[in-house]
């Protein structure tokens, strides 16, 4: 444990070296000049920090580097009061807090306090010589180094495009005071960095990054459509980047029940459900609007038009992922996967077309019902992503379940064994007849009856009739009523001050009346 001891000393010799030198620029420095000053400081902290964490991580494993890591970055918020880091310096650049002057030099300030810092323990390993280790790495760093990337480029800048959002997105939402925010971020940082160590996840990040760039394209292709088409097409290209990103990442998704089974799935598909949720304001699904004709919310000619969006965005989205795959290459399960589709498909309808159709139905008719009785936003959403993964798991080997006939024509249609008549029964009726099914349910588990508003016979409709009108004679007459009542307690309601006054000034014009006449 020498080595520990020796790592330790050296973490506070930095710590008291850097806050010295802070109090003596802070006191003679000008305010201008400061904030660059403290960020050369404080990446010249955390570089120095690392650099001698990754001794303990070499001589005892990640286990002791996680605890001191974590240790570490709680002491750096109460010693480092600046950004220390070029990405939060471009997330206040890009969200108009800070100009670009000012990022610009904080940027290189952080640069030249971190190459500093490097050369420093360089130096400071072979001037001390505490250990053999620290000499013979100082001894090596001075000759060469090695790159931290052990993986392809492609890989890479997924891993850190990856890294760098689930640490941000953390961060944004982090509660309870500054000691908590300081406890989560710490936690966030070092799961990263241990998701990362393990080489198998490497192709789960892969994956989870090609998620992530299919939002952000989206996104894009969306505000793009808003700017070029007027107010009144919007909803058809929402529908249409919609549609994109969720068969886009459909097809993603696949790749990771095929590398680490169905449990992983499972969760990514309900990050993703509810991260759709989040941030799109469409449907992407032709079942709900369906549903707005059928209850005469939505003219039928929108409706069919805006279907059209639907289908024709999950086909683009199908499509660009196999040329994705084909082109970059990220792993070996895209490569051989992108081969597959260019050549053919397989249907995901694994029974008989009736079958299909009453799983299709059935598992429809369960997530409008699900849909209609959540109450509260995030209450919503978390349950109706609950039910859509536990559909989609338990009908995995049946229909696929699609549940959504854009997301079923753009992977299964025209596949092998898959004729038109099936397609259209088990992927497009029967999603329809499930959402008919599920109105029904509602009206009746809500009270309402089977029967239609046109099915009630004409002396229940008078009878209906009548009694409107006697609640409404009543009202009124009520409401007369309590008027005259009003009136008459604003008369009597007087005090008696108020009306001895009232009579006293009604007697003296009185009297006044009188003398004027016998005048």
């Amino acid at each position: 444990m020498w080595l520990f001891i020796h790592s330790l000393v050296i973490y506070i010799t930095n710590f008291i070296l850097v806050l010295s030198v802070r109090s003596l620029v802070r006191r003679f420095s000008s305010k201008d000049f400061y904030p660059y000053c403290a960020e050369v400081l404080s990446s010249f902290l955390m570089v120095a920090n690392t650099h001698e964490n990754g001794n303990v991580y070499g001589q005892y494993g990640i286990g002791l580097y996680s605890v001191c890591l974590f240790t570490l970055m709680m002491a750096y918020p109460g010693v480092c009061d600046c950004l220390a880091n070029p990405i939060l310096v471009f997330d206040r650049w890009w969200n108009k807090k800070m100009s670009l002057a000012d990022s610009v030099l904080k940027i290189m300030a952080q640069v030249t306090g971190a190459l500093l810092a490097a050369r420093y323990m360089t130096w400071l390993w072979k001037t001390i010589a505490l250990s053999e280790y620290q000499v013979a790495r100082a001894n090596y760093l001075s000759l060469t180094c090695d790159s931290a990337n052990k993986v392809s480029v492609p890989e890479a800048m997924m891993v850190e495009l990856m890294a760098a959002s689930v640490l941000r997105i953390f961060a944004s939402y982090s509660v309870g005071g500054q000691y908590y925010q300081r406890y989560f971020n710490a936690l966030a940082t070092i799961f990263v960095i241990l998701a990362a160590e393990v080489f198998t996840m490497f192709p789960f990040i892969v994956f989870v990054g090609v998620c992530v760039l299919n939002f952000v394209l989206a996104i894009g292709l969306k505000e793009i459509g808003k700017l070029l088409f007027r107010k009144e097409y919007h909803h058809y290209v929402c529908e249409f980047c919609c549609s994109f990103i969720v068969v886009a990442n459909v097809y993603e998704n696949g790749n990771i029940i095929a590398e680490y089974g169905v449990s992983s799935f499972a969760v990514t598909l309900f990050a993703l459900i509810l991260i759709y949720m989040h941030i799109f304001d469409a449907s992407a699904s032709p079942i709900s609007i369906f549903d707005e004709v059928w209850n005469r919310k939505r003219p039928v000619g929108d409706g069919a038009l805006t279907m059209v969006f639907q289908v024709a965005g999950a086909c683009l989205g199908a499509r660009f992922m196999v040329y994705l795959w084909g082109s970059l290459q990220l792993t070996d399960q895209h490569v051989s996967k992108a081969e597959f589709l260019s050549k053919t498909c397989q249907s995901t309808n694994q029974v008989t077309i009736w079958e299909g159709f009453a799983v299709e139905m059935l598992f429809t008719m369960i997530l409008r019902i699900v849909a209609s009785y959540s109450s509260g936003i995030w209450l919503e959403r978390s349950l109706n992503s609950f039910a859509s993964v536990a559909v989609v798991v338990i009908g995995l080997d049946w229909t696929g379940s699609m549940i959504n006939p854009a997301l079923a024509t753009a992977m299964t249609y025209n596949c092998e064994n898959h004729p038109f008549y099936e397609h259209l029964l088990v992927y497009w009726v029967a999603p329809f007849t499930g959402s008919i099914l599920s109105d029904y349910v509602e009206d009746y588990l809500h009270g309402a009856g089977w029967r239609d508003k046109d099915q009630v016979s004409g002396e229940e409709q008078q009878a209906v009739k009548t009694n409107r009108k006697r609640k409404t004679k009543r009202k009124s007459s009520r409401s007369k009523k309590s008027s005259w009542d009003q009136t008459a307690l604003s008369v009597n309601n007087v005090s008696p001050k108020k009306r001895k006054q009232k009579e006293a000034n009604s007697n003296s014009n009185s009297q006044r009346k009188v003398n004027v006449g016998g005048n």
